[in-house]
């Protein structure tokens, strides 16, 4: 249910922030209810007390400025402060579970002790840790995948309540004066976790497949009241058993199936690309997934130094978180590929249309030049059958009538008006509708004239 609630969390933001949607009131208390359980549910997810209301800020810039910032991490302190003192108060958490949380550090401490370990103060600290948990115990039962010696031995003192801050100081010392054996034995833990070592496995078909296949006590089984119900027995406990096992690659005689554990339930590979797409959404400025895989990275390391046991199921959460950022990364990618393509589309196609323009304009122009060109010709041809005609009608005339003047009007009269009618008939076509035939004619013919 946890990685659930904080899948369904991450994904109202993501798709809000991608979208550009505004937040709203019934918006808000979804959220808070789904940051509340994400804060409150595993210690871990204390990261998102401080990161939460930032990516928020980032998420709904348009209605989310810094005052309600500060007032929704205000709030989420609040209701963290108060869950913990009703806790408290009305004793919900028992002795037993205050032993339990005791086991974040059973697991390093069993391989630590193993080692030659140094410090100014170790007899103090081994003392003072002595008093919570049994050194002889935790050094006769080392494990890096497991806590045997919490469950096979007392291993917790009866008074451990009562040195608690001491222990805490001391195991801190410790793992500062011994890094390098703390972070031995934390990195064979996380390897473990994830399908990594061929000895233990962190991924496990459970406790209630092995109930079903009595693996196990029937009687003390915890969840026995639960399973016991009429519709949470499955329809047919062979074809379960088998899926489950194929999925986890685990069978009921613990054969391992490497290839499957090492592959599906690795979460490293998913955790080097939360850290490449940390960067690359920084880069282009994508600041809410940028924030969610600082987050998710802050909070895996939490998980690294203080996990239990070798157990897949600590990753799971940012297991399924990693694939929603992985697929969010790959369809903005696409869109933006897509954007791309239609941006250069367009462009290429307003330069085909400005380089057709162009090019019919040239057209154009050459063929207006051209059409002068021709008319040119036409007219001037034209002109050289009138002159003729004026040259032969002329000596006609001149045969036939005394005066030579009155022969030349003639001859260039028809001349004239031999030009202006083929003129206006086969070169000049386009008329103006200002002047007509007849104005046109007479302007002509007066033109003439003057020049004769």
């Amino acid at each position: 249910m946890y990685a659930y609630a904080m899948l369904l969390l991450f994904t109202i933001i993501i798709f809000d922030y991608i979208d550009k949607r505004k937040m709203n009131l019934k918006k808000f208390i979804v959220l808070l209810v789904l940051m509340s359980l994400v804060i409150l549910w595993r210690s871990e997810g204390l990261i998102y007390l401080v990161f939460l209301p930032i990516i928020l800020y980032f998420a709904y810039k348009r209605s989310f400025n810094f005052k309600k910032v500060c007032a929704v991490f205000l709030l989420l302190i609040v209701i963290f402060v108060t869950y913990n003192k009703a806790l408290n108060m009305i004793e919900v958490v028992p002795i037993s579970s205050k032993r339990y949380s005791l086991t974040i550090y059973v697991n390093p401490l069993s391989m630590m002790l193993q080692q030659d370990l140094k410090g100014k103060s170790l007899n103090r600290d081994l003392e003072n840790i002595d008093k919570v948990l049994s050194i002889e115990d935790l050094k006769e039962n080392p494990s890096y995948s497991e806590i045997p010696a919490f469950w096979k031995t007392d291993c917790v003192r009866e008074d451990f309540a009562e040195h608690l801050d001491d222990f805490k100081l001391s195991y801190i010392n410790l793992i500062l004066n011994n890094p390098a054996e703390f972070l031995k034995a934390r990195f064979k833990t996380f390897f473990a976790a994830n399908g990594l070592d061929k000895e233990c496995q962190g991924a496990s078909y459970g406790s209630i497949t092995q109930f079903y296949n009595n693996t196990i006590d029937q009687e003390t089984f915890i969840y026995k009241d639960v399973i016991d119900l009429k519709y949470m027995q499955p329809i047919n406990n062979d074809i379960r058993t088998k899926i489950v096992t194929s999925l986890v690659g685990i069978d009921l005689d613990d054969n391992v199936n490497q290839f499957v554990t090492s592959v599906f339930w690795n979460f490293i590979p998913i955790m080097i690309i939360i850290f490449v797409l940390m960067f690359t959404s920084l880069f282009k400025k994508r600041y809410v997934i940028s924030l969610i895989c600082l987050t998710t990275l802050g909070k895996i390391a939490i998980i690294f130094l203080t996990e239990p046991a070798s157990y897949f199921m600590y990753y799971f959460p940012d297991y399924l978180l990693g694939f929603l950022l992985i697929i969010v990364s790959i369809g903005l990618y696409i869109k933006e590929k897509t954007e791309c393509k239609n941006i250069s589309l367009k462009q290429k196609t307003n330069n085909v249309n400005n380089q057709n323009e162009k090019i019919d304009s040239l057209i154009v122009k050459k063929s207006t030049v051209l059409s002068l060109i021709i008319q040119a010709i036409k007219y001037y041809l034209i002109s050289g059958i009138a002159w003729i005609l004026d040259v032969v009608i002329f000596t006609i005339l001149c045969n036939l009538i005394p005066s030579t003047i009155f022969a030349n009007i003639i001859s260039s009269t028809l001349g004239a008006t031999f030009t202006f009618v083929v003129s206006t008939r086969k070169t000049f076509k386009n008329n103006s509708k200002k002047f007509s035939i007849k104005t046109k004619y007479i302007i002509y013919i007066v033109y003439q004239i003057i020049l004769i």
